[in-house]
């Protein structure tokens, strides 16, 4: 039906954003291992700042999907306990490669220890602080819910406030920053609650807030494109001004907040069809979990690269085509069901 065609291309904009999403991870954990040489670049840097976007994006879909039906505490449960097997069964075996020689006592000591550490990003995949904020997310989800249902207005409120509380945060933390002190910084991310709280309420009532906007304005693609660009720019001259200076600190920032809205609002999405090929989000976990194991294995060539004449091109060039094993990687794995499974 009409319908159904729509929803699943709506549903196809939201796999090319988190495709987007996906890159930009990838490519901001690539720039964190080369960080010296990624600020003397503009170009580089700038793409490093777009990290900015990406939580927020991945967390906003969240919100989309996870409040647009009732859930139940099983089915929540589930989803955690199979996040937390994950992360048990991924440590487990960075225990194993580093600690083999000590026992297996020790390596089960040392899995639970990097459990503990993942959460505020001090373990080797300290990038799995963030499943643990989908499972904090995912356990409120039957009372936001149910708030929305039953007292849209009061949530629609709270999100308004959650968003100025953002901009308030991110203004003090930029005036603090400039005269020296690193504010925010000093706090780690998964206990940033009221921005990721305000991105997953903010999924879910995104179809009231996309409906506000089209009232306002036509939302075209250079509008959007525009906002990002200037936002970009804007990072980039406060980075210059900030030695301390890092995407995360403006997940906040007023500028991302109305750029990400004006992406969602965006009003040709229903219209995109994307090549199976782009369909990299749903291998989301996978590119998720496998990109650090694969750019310790890659280091010494990026190492390799620095050195080369025109070595920005080049470390541009190495670290797409590095994305490109990765996905294809994470493709042939997910074929099988048992090596699916550690993946998603």
């Amino acid at each position: 039906s009409f319908m159904q065609q729509a929803y699943e291309q709506r549903n196809q904009y939201f796999d090319f954003i988190r495709g987007i999403g996906c890159y930009l991870v990838f490519f901001a954990h690539v720039c964190i291992l080369h960080l010296d040489f990624v600020m003397n670049s503009v170009f580089l840097h700038t793409l490093f700042n777009a990290i900015v976007y990406a939580i927020p994006i991945f967390i906003i879909i969240s919100g989309k999907l996870m409040l647009r039906r009732a859930y139940s505490y099983r089915e929540i449960s589930k989803k955690i306990m199979h996040f937390i097997a994950l992360i048990a069964f991924w440590n487990f075996l960075y225990a194993i490669v580093v600690y083999w020689q000590q026992g297996i006592l020790t390596i089960l000591q040392m899995t639970l220890l990097q459990m503990i550490k993942d959460v505020w990003q001090g373990s080797y995949y300290y990038q799995f602080w963030f499943l643990y904020l989908l499972m904090f997310l995912y356990s409120i989800t039957p009372l936001l819910y149910r708030l929305y249902t039953t007292h849209k207005k009061r949530y629609l409120q709270v999100v308004m406030w959650l968003g100025v509380l953002c901009i308030l945060v991110d203004s003090i933390n930029l005036g603090c920053e400039i005269q020296g002190y690193a504010c925010i910084m000093r706090i780690p991310q998964i206990l940033r609650m009221w921005i990721w709280l305000f991105y997953f309420m903010l999924g879910g009532c995104l179809s009231d807030v996309c409906q506000r906007m089209e009232r306002c304005m036509i939302v075209t693609k250079s509008k959007v494109l525009l906002s990002v660009f200037i936002t970009l720019f804007l990072l980039l001259i406060a980075s210059e001004r900030i030695d301390t200076c890092m995407p995360e600190m403006f997940y906040g920032s007023i500028l991302v907040i109305c750029s990400l809205c004006l992406c969602f609002t965006y009003r040709q999405q229903a219209a995109l069809q994307l090549h199976r090929s782009l369909h990299i989000a749903t291998y989301f976990i996978g590119i998720y979990i496998l990109q650090l194991p694969l750019l310790t294995m890659t280091s010494p060539l990026f190492q390799f690269i620095l050195q080369w004449p025109f070595s920005t091109i080049w470390y541009f060039l190495f670290s797409n085509f590095v994305f490109v094993v990765l996905v294809v990687v994470c493709k042939v794995l997910y074929k099988n069901k048992y090596l699916r499974e550690t993946l998603r």
